[in-house]
This record gives C-alpha cells, sequence and structure tokens, in this order.
C-alpha cells in the first residue's frame, strides 16, 4: 500500500506543532533537555555533590559549585533553598547558610537574566527561611545580609514581571528580620539598608509561615 503523501507544512502550522512539541515536553517532565529550557538540569554527578554540600550545610561548596557550573545555577539555587527549608527545626544556623547561599546565587546577573522565576521563588523562599525566629536567633548576621539579597532579587524588573508576588513576600519577611534586636545588634549597617530600601520599619513584626517547597522542582539526578 502507497502511504499518503503528506503536504508541506507551512511557517505557521511549522510553528504551532514546535509549540505543542515544546507544551508535551514540559508537561512530560523533559524540559530540562532541550535548547529553550530557562535553566539546566542538574546531571546525575553534580547532584550528588549538591546533595552532599546542602546535607553538611556547606554554603560556601555551594556557591563553589554554583560559579564552576553557571548553566546550572538556578537549579543548585533551588536545591540550595529546598535543603535550608529542612534544617530549619534541627539545624537552624545551617539553615541559614544555606538560605543565604540560595539567595546569592540567585541574585548573581547569570541566574536573574536566565531565570528570573526562579531568582524571585527562590529569594522569597529564603528569606521565609531567614523570619523564622530559630534561623534569626542562629545566625542574626547571615539572616540579615540573607534579607538584604533577598530584597535587591525581587527588586529586580525581571523578576518583578516573572515572579510579581516575590518582592512582596520578600519584604514582608525583611519587616520581620529587621524587627528583631539580635539582627539589629549583629548588623546594624545591613539593618540600616534594609529599612532604607523598604521604606520605614516594623518592630516586633509576626514571622512568616514558610510556604512548602514545591515538590514538582526536580534537584534529584536527571532522569530520576
Amino acid at each position: 500500500m502507497i502511504a499518503p503523501s503528506i503536504p508541506p507544512q507551512s511557517g505557521a502550522e511549522s510553528t504551532f506543532m514546535k509549540t505543542r512539541f515544546l507544551q508535551l515536553a514540559a508537561i512530560l517532565g523533559l524540559s530540562a533537555t532541550i535548547a529553550v529550557a530557562q535553566t539546566t538540569a542538574l546531571s546525575q554527578s553534580l547532584a550528588a555533590q549538591v546533595q552532599q554540600a546542602a546535607a553538611a550545610g556547606d554554603s560556601a561548596r555551594i556557591a563553589q559549585l554554583a560559579q564552576q557550573n553557571p548553566q546550572a545555577a538556578a537549579s543548585i539555587a533551588q536545591a540550595a533553598v529546598q535543603a535550608a527549608s529542612g534544617l530549619v527545626a534541627t539545624n537552624p544556623a545551617g539553615a541559614a547558610r544555606l538560605a543565604a547561599a540560595a539567595a546569592d546565587i540567585a541574585n548573581s546577573p547569570a541566574v536573574l537574566a536566565a531565570a528570573p522565576g526562579i531568582a524571585g521563588e527562590v529569594a522569597a523562599s529564603a528569606s521565609q527561611i531567614g523570619a523564622q525566629p530559630g534561623v534569626t536567633a542562629a545566625a542574626p548576621s547571615i539572616v540579615a545580609q540573607l534579607a538584604l539579597t533577598a530584597l535587591n532579587v525581587g527588586r529586580n524588573a525581571g523578576v518583578q514581571q516573572a515572579a510579581p508576588s516575590a518582592l512582596a513576600t520578600i519584604t514582608a519577611n525583611a519587616n520581620t528580620i529587621v524587627g528583631v534586636q539580635a539582627v539589629q545588634d549583629a548588623a546594624p549597617s545591613t539593618v540600616a539598608a534594609i529599612r532604607q530600601m523598604i521604606g520605614g520599619k516594623v518592630i516586633g513584626a509576626a514571622p512568616q509561615i514558610i510556604t512548602p517547597i514545591d515538590p514538582s522542582i526536580n534537584v534529584s539526578p536527571s532522569g530520576e
């Protein structure tokens, strides 16, 4: 039997088919494998290194991995902030360090340009972690710097477009953080900078509740 001929696709039809393919790829979790992906998924080896550093609370190693793998920096920041959220109750100082590292990565020019939505989400989550009383008490100076960094991320024009709710969350958490006396004592200049950015201060503000990390975020080795 002779197969029926298929007429050539017009430009519009070709674009439509490509769009449908990208949508299907995203649904199937394959978006990280296509060239137009916003960020690169972690390889098996890199994911193992990130997980090992995060488990140890090694923020310096997390930062180093992001610098060495700029194409995967946004994914590394997501993994770091997710790990930080799991340490709030058991290792608040470690949670502060990891959240701060994640915020620093999110604030890098490369991540802000390539993945502003992820940058905003990471910064908002990091600020929520920093605003928890136990975390603030364990590492007040780190938390102060975290809040300032997160504010810088949230104020980025690309982030405001891609993650419009991030700045409000970050600002509320920054208000909480600068209202803590221990933070004011440990990092007065940073607190002053934060207050200048948010236009005032709120003393004794209620801490924000940590929003659960989106379980759909894939921080495991690729293909798993």
